[in-house]
C-alpha cells in the first residue's frame, strides 16, 4: 500500500511541476513568404486628453507588405505600403521593416505624409497653397498559423501556404514641423494601433496604393 501511494505522490508532484513551464506555441513551419493585409485598430491613446483621446478613436488604418524568400536562416527585407486615418487626414505612408525567422518576428518602420491644399486670393492672383502633415512610427507583428476553418485541414484556409497570420501593435506619431532649437518633430499626437492581417498569396509582391490629396477647392482671402 505504501508503494501505491509513494507513486501517486510521485505522480501528484510530476503534474504540478509542469504547471509551472509556459505552453510553448507552435510557429507556422510553412513558406511564410508571398503577400500580407490587414487593418489597424486604435487602441489605448498614448495621452488621457479628451481631444487625443476623440482623435484616436476616429483613426483607423489599413496596410499591404510582401515578404519575399522562404528562407529559415537569415533576415529578409519587407516592403509595403499603409494609408492612416486619423482626425479626418489621410495619411500615405511606406512600410519598410524586416523579418526574423527565427521568432517569425516582422519589425518595420512606418512613414507616411497628408497633404491638404486651398486656393487663396493674394495680389489679386490665385495662389494654391499645400499643407502637409507627417506620420512616422514603428510596426511590430508575429507570423502565426492561423486555425483552419471547420472542415477543412491544416493549410487548406484562407489564402494559401498555411494561411499565416500577422499579430501586433504599432504606434505612430503625428506632427507638421521641426523645432528649430532640436531639429526633432513637434509631435502633435501619437496613436496606438492593434495591428492584424493575414496572408493574401504566397506569390510576393509589393503592395502599393494612394489616396489622393484632400482639397477645398475654395478662394478665401489671403494676405
Amino acid at each position: 500500500m505504501k508503494k501505491v501511494l509513494s507513486l501517486l505522490m510521485i505522480f501528484v508532484f510530476l503534474d504540478a511541476e509542469s504547471w509551472a513551464f509556459p505552453p510553448v506555441y507552435p510557429t507556422t513551419s510553412a513558406d511564410i513568404s508571398g503577400t500580407y493585409a490587414g487593418v489597424l485598430v486604435p487602441s489605448a491613446p498614448e495621452t488621457g486628453t479628451t481631444a487625443v483621446a476623440a482623435a484616436n478613436a476616429a483613426s483607423i488604418g489599413v496596410f499591404g507588405v510582401g515578404i519575399p524568400g522562404s528562407s529559415t536562416s537569415t533576415t529578409v527585407v519587407c516592403q509595403g505600403a499603409a494609408a492612416l486615418f486619423v482626425n479626418g487626414a489621410a495619411y500615405n505612408s511606406t512600410v519598410t521593416g524586416v523579418l526574423d525567422p527565427a521568432s517569425n518576428t516582422l519589425s518595420a518602420i512606418v512613414e507616411g505624409v497628408s497633404s491638404f491644399s486651398h486656393v487663396v486670393a493674394c495680389a489679386g492672383n490665385a495662389v494654391t497653397v499645400v499643407t502637409y502633415f507627417y506620420a512616422q512610427g514603428n510596426l511590430t507583428a508575429t507570423l502565426e498559423a492561423a486555425n483552419p476553418p471547420p472542415g477543412l485541414a491544416v493549410g487548406n484556409g484562407p489564402g494559401t501556404a498555411g494561411a499565416e497570420r500577422l499579430k501586433g501593435t504599432s504606434t505612430i506619431d503625428l506632427y507638421q514641423n521641426l523645432s528649430a532649437a532640436t531639429g526633432q518633430p513637434n509631435v502633435t499626437n501619437v496613436v496606438k494601433y492593434s495591428v492584424s492581417g493575414f496572408q493574401q498569396t504566397s506569390t510576393y509582391t509589393v503592395p502599393a496604393f494612394q489616396i489622393t490629396p484632400a482639397s477645398s477647392g475654395q478662394v478665401v482671402t489671403g494676405g
